[in-house]
């Protein structure tokens, strides 16, 4: 969800944000003062054996382990768990084992004479015939071509005119049997930025210099023409494979939990060639991740008014298949900012470095951060041409002095630590400049809070409609006297403590609160069809979450039934509580939804044992819950909540019990031990022993010990335990907090899609092979980006001939391709075409179907995978 610019903020620093633009002075005297010691990860990642560290080998491997080892020694606590700083993705690799280019026997010396292309074909190929086709263009084809085709990276007029795969592709449909394009403009033969990778073409493609475009009889007038007849041998040798590789992400704790800024850079670098010479990346790579962890460095001893987040990511010089893991998985309503450190260790001044931002809506904030920020859609292969689709509130950074025609010549030796200390200070100053802009919010005037009328269409109803900072509120006539300033104030007090222990989820949707007499009415207007005809069956209120928004419904205002259903609404907002009312109950007859009576209002207790007294001990409902505590050694029975068997007392103690546990340790171990517990249970509540005493120190019969001695006494006792616990967040809260949990792969049913067989890698898409037929070998499965569509490949070795389908389960109602006699007897290869339609289609499904033949023979393919491929 993208989220709104506060644009109401901007004008003020704007213009003091200019001046500092044109008055660059490094990050004040604390941070100049500060030892940085990031050239000595530059200089270790230069060395041979990280091999340059192209994602999936065992030199970037090396490189994680040793980045994980400086994280936290940097004080990052993980943020995949409470000891998980990785995160596992597959990647293309490209292996480039030997090379040999002759033209007319002359050999032509890779990275100055000539480069593969990424996808370019492996093997031994030679070629008399050359045609040259000026740009490549579809005017450049005057008729078909055959043997080698030759063409301009940049047009006639100095301009890219269309992309470099679309152009060879265009070339093979006229007959071309290998490509070779002519380096012009800002690429040069050497620039690496785009090697070698796992997807491949079926014919070899080379860029070229000028020099050797010459020698083939290249003339720089662009007329296509047949060119003289040249002795061209080609040959390649690049294993490719499909390869596990790793992102690591750390976080340093700010002072707002709520607010955050997400620094991303990549660890891989352009790889080795077959002579031995390895990229140490150092520029394009290595300086960003020792920047990033410096910075860290830098916030662990000086605490930021926002928590930072450190992600460094594998696969962006391939197929992005790192950033697009992590993009995924992160979850971006909290995070307030993103910055891509692209390319790092050039000049190092803040005013020189190019700032690019991607969405129009951003840009008032974008230039009150630096006055030189530039609107970007041309993202390249930036890390931000993927975290444009999940933010609008996204940074990318590049040094100055970073972009180079050469880049075997990008060395840790070329960055001087003037440099580094350099950009080191304008990295701590841009985050000083963001945590500025999104400071404090005014506070929100209720006074001024007007009632108005408003016409909803299902059902049809007119009401009265009131806002406060966090609720639309309807209402009829009867109830909106209730709703004053006072009113909407603690309903918006409520949110706050409630969404807190909910780790705020959805925080840039209101909540729709509904105050009427008819209920069954309520329900229609909430989504709540099991309430419509009898809507007293769910006591004093509801709650739902219908059409991507949260509604609560209360009869009448009492503030304990607003922060009980809020809890419900807000709970099955978090991903990782869901829709799962039992554990909402637990967690809603706690401490921080209670109100008591005090002085003729309802205020919510101050103090842990006056709401012990009054609002469990005391509780008509819950008549025995003093007698079952003090004996819950024969009373408690664990299977109430890890099997939900029936209470014999009735389902509203095993509620309240537990609910008195989780008030036991905000009481006696804080908030976010409650909070962890609460959430802890959520995500697996068959250990939930263990989730109550993680935060404790105590054994389980020390905790229920203690807790026993503490209810009884009326939330007055305390524990014995002499261990000194530390209070804050720790890495599980910021997993809530930033981390969405592994999703199911669903479709528009929101049905879950599970997939048989053994899970293979062995082609250019991840897939599960189910075969039961002892004749049939499948051998490899790839999907291919074509010009018209997609192919899917499929490589078999089979006794007997069979047809070929592809289709959305059950019945391929959506996508149904059919190829009769496809496999036929030995081994061989079978194409299944699709349309730019078909793909289209098919990048909406959860999952395809490949099925070989009458018997049970099948192989599944996610919707990952081939979008991973395809979009």
């Amino acid at each position: 969800m993208k989220f709104l610019v506060r644009s109401r903020f901007v004008p003020l620093l704007f213009a003091f944000i200019l001046i500092a633009d044109m008055f660059y002075l490094p990050k004040p005297s604390t941070a100049a003062a500060y030892e940085f010691k990031g050239q000595d990860l530059i200089a270790e990642w230069a060395k041979k054996e990280y091999q340059g560290r192209q994602a999936g080998t065992a030199g970037y491997s090396k490189a994680v382990t040793d980045l994980q080892t400086r994280m936290i020694s940097a004080g990052m606590l993980p943020a995949f768990g409470e000891s998980e700083y990785r995160q596992s993705f597959k990647t293309g690799t490209a292996m480039f084992q030997k090379e040999s280019v002759t033209i007319n026997n002359k050999p032509l010396k890779l990275m100055k004479d000539y480069m593969p292309f990424a996808r370019s074909a492996s093997g031994a190929f030679s070629f008399k015939n050359l045609y040259y086709t000026g740009a490549g263009t579809k005017n450049d084809y005057p008729t078909k071509v055959d043997g080698m085709v030759v063409f301009h990276w940049y047009d006639k007029q100095g301009r890219f005119p269309e992309g470099a795969l679309d152009r060879i592709q265009r070339a093979v449909d006229k007959g071309a049997k290998g490509v070779m394009i002519i380096t012009s403009g800002e690429l040069k033969v050497g620039n690496y930025e785009h090697p070698l990778n796992d997807q491949k073409l079926n014919v070899p493609v080379l860029y070229i210099s000028e020099e050797v475009a010459a020698d083939l009889g290249v003339t720089s007038d662009y007329t296509p023409a047949a060119l003289k007849t040249s002795n061209v041998l080609i040959s390649l040798k690049i294993d490719r494979s499909v390869q596990t590789a790793e992102n690591l992400v750390g976080v340093i704790p700010g002072k707002n939990e709520q607010k955050s800024i997400l620094w991303v850079t990549n660890i891989d670098g352009f790889g080795s060639l077959p002579d031995g010479r390895w990229y140490e990346s150092a520029k394009s790579g290595a300086a960003a991740a020792a920047m990033m962890i410096d910075m860290a460095r830098y916030y662990k001893e000086n605490t930021p008014e926002y928590t930072m987040i450190f992600a460094f990511v594998g696969s962006k010089w391939k197929q992005q298949e790192g950033i697009q893991a992590l993009a995924s998985k992160l979850n971006f309503d909290h995070i307030t900012y993103t910055v891509d450190l692209y390319a790092m260790g050039g000049d190092g001044n803040l005013n020189s470095m190019y700032i690019g931002y991607t969405d129009p809506s951003f840009t008032d904030e974008a230039k009150a951060v630096s006055g030189t920020a530039q609107l970007n859609t041309d993202l390249g292969n930036s890390l931000s041409s993927v975290l444009k689709n999940k933010t609008n509130r996204l940074f990318m950074v590049r040094d100055r002095n970073t972009w180079l025609d050469d880049s075997l010549s990008d060395k840790a030796a070329s960055i001087s630590p003037a440099q580094y200390e350099a950009g080191m200070n304008s990295l701590l100053s841009l985050s000083d400049r963001m945590m500025a802009i999104s400071s404090k919010e005014a506070d929100y005037n209720y006074s001024k809070s007007v009632v108005s009328k408003v016409n909803l269409q299902t059902p049809k109803v007119t009401l009265n409609q009131i806002e406060s900072k966090y609720f639309t509120i309807y209402s009829d006539d009867s109830n909106i006297s209730l709703i004053t300033p006072t009113v909407l104030k603690e309903m918006d007090s409520i949110y706050k403590r409630v969404a807190m222990y909910n780790y705020y989820p959805a925080p840039a949707e209101k909540v729709i609160a509904l105050f009427m007499d008819n209920g069954e009415l309520a329900a229609q207007i909430s989504g709540r069809k099991d309430l419509e005809k009898n809507s007293a069956a769910a006591g004093g209120g509801f709650a739902n979450v219908y059409n991507d928004r949260m509604y609560i419904y209360m009869r009448g205002l009492s503030y304990e039934t607003i922060a009980h259903e809020l809890n419900h609404a807000l709970a099955t907002s978090n991903p990782y509580a869901g829709d799962n009312f039992e554990l909402q109950e637990w967690q809603g007859q706690s401490h921080f939804v209670r109100y008591m009576m005090v002085n003729g209002q309802f205020v919510h207790p101050e103090t842990m044992n006056s709401m012990i007294q009054n609002r469990f001990l005391s509780n008509q409902e819950v008549p025995k819950l003093k007698e079952m505590a003090a004996n819950y050694t024969k009373s408690l029975d664990w299977s109430w909540y890890t099997k939900q068997n029936q209470n014999p007392n009735g389902h509203l103690y095993t509620y309240y019990l537990m609910g008195s546990m989780y008030a036991f340790l905000k009481d006696q171990y804080g908030e976010e031990a409650s909070r962890r517990a609460m959430y802890r249970n959520y995500v697996d509540v068959s250990n939930i022993q263990n989730n109550l005493i993680k935060d404790t120190g105590l054994s389980l019969d020390s905790f229920l010990k203690a807790w026993s001695s503490w209810l009884v006494a009326g939330g007055n006792a305390s524990h014995s335990n002499n261990t000194v616990l530390k209070k804050g967040n720790n890495s599980f809260d910021y997993m809530m907090l930033y981390v969405l949990p592994d999703k199911k792969i669903s479709g528009d049913t929101n049905e879950s899609v599970t997939t048989p067989g053994t899970k293979k890698t062995n082609g250019t898409v991840n897939y599960q092979l189910d075969v039961s037929s002892n004749d049939l070998n499948i051998r490899s499965l790839n999907i291919y980006k074509t010009k018209d569509g997609a192919s899917v490949e499929i490589n078999y070795e089979s006794k007997e001939a069979r047809f070929v389908s592809l289709f959305d389960p059950p019945n391929g109602n959506q996508l149904n391709k059919f190829l009769k006699n496809g496999i036929v007897p030995g081994k061989g290869k079978v194409t299944l075409k699709l349309n730019s339609k078909e793909v289209k289609t098919m990048l909406k499904l959860p999952m395809v179907t490949l099925r070989f033949g009458e018997g049970e023979d099948f192989a599944y393919i996610v919707n990952e995978e081939f979008i991973r491929i395809l979009k």
